[in-house]
């Protein structure tokens, strides 16, 4: 799980999924994948994190 506290939020990106941005949320992570912090970590790949999780959920935004 990934809470945001940022001012321009954090994208996640699952292995082969479509960016889900975070603003002020949680977000459960899935197996593998890219934070980008500000912005997605396609753009700014020397600022991005990845994680590999072992979970096989895909990224959501809980409701």
């Amino acid at each position: 799980m990934l809470k945001d506290h940022s001012t321009n939020g954090t994208y996640v990106t699952a292995e082969g999924g479509a960016d889900i941005l975070a603003q002020s949320e949680e977000v459960i992570l899935g197996r593998r994948g890219r934070i980008g912090f500000g912005r997605p970590p396609d753009v700014g790949p020397e600022e991005a994190l990845e994680y590999d999780g072992g979970s096989e959920l895909q990224p959501q935004i809980p409701t």
